[in-house]
């Protein structure tokens, strides 16, 4: 019976959070087939899946505390947002393994906020989906809390959830969704 729960309890909340998607994006996807009235303008959407993780000597991809799918689950999230959803594949980033950095996830959300390279607005929706190892940390704030693990150029680093909120905040869209498919 364990086994059985292991199994069915991801897929649910894997479920639930692609549902409370459907909210965010749905408005986007009645618009461009003519059903309705838009409630948004575009959605903006960052991917991450990390698999491979740098080890001990900074190499990518063998011998870290690498995982299975999380590179699978962002393939699949950024096609559902693509095909299911509707959300050109121009709005849509994805990172993945080494490439999936601090520095890069960072940079995405300068580009998100005023200012930035791609120009979201107080009507645009933003998502972001991460799927990978997490982790707790010693944070920027000083004090520990839960971090989304994440490769540098040389090893690994942390986004903790305050520095994420900060990101988040710095972004004027209308709606920001996270969905966050980590592992503790």
């Amino acid at each position: 019976m364990n086994q059985v729960w292991r199994r069915i309890l991801p897929f649910g909340a894997g479920l639930v959070l692609l549902l409370s998607l459907a909210t965010v994006v749905y408005a986007h996807k009645a618009a461009s087939n003519g059903n309705a009235a838009p409630t948004s303008g575009t959605t903006y959407a960052l991917v991450v899946g990390i698999s491979d993780y740098r080890n001990a000597d900074g190499d990518c991809g063998s011998g870290g505390p690498d995982l299975l799918y999380a590179d699978d689950d962002a393939d699949a999230f950024e096609n559902a947002l693509d095909t299911t959803y509707a959300i050109p594949s121009g709005k849509i980033t994805k990172l993945q393994n080494c490439a999936a950095t601090k520095t890069a996830i960072q940079d995405w959300f300068d580009d998100a906020a005023p200012g930035g390279n791609l120009n979201v607005t107080a009507n645009d929706d933003v998502v972001f989906f991460a799927s990978g190892h997490g982790t707790r940390a010693f944070c920027p704030n000083g004090k520990v809390g839960n971090a989304i693990l994440v490769n540098t150029s040389t090893g690994l680093d942390t986004i903790c959830e305050n520095e994420l909120r900060d990101m988040l905040d710095d972004i004027t869209a209308a709606r920001k969704v996270v969905i966050l498919d980590i592992s503790f």
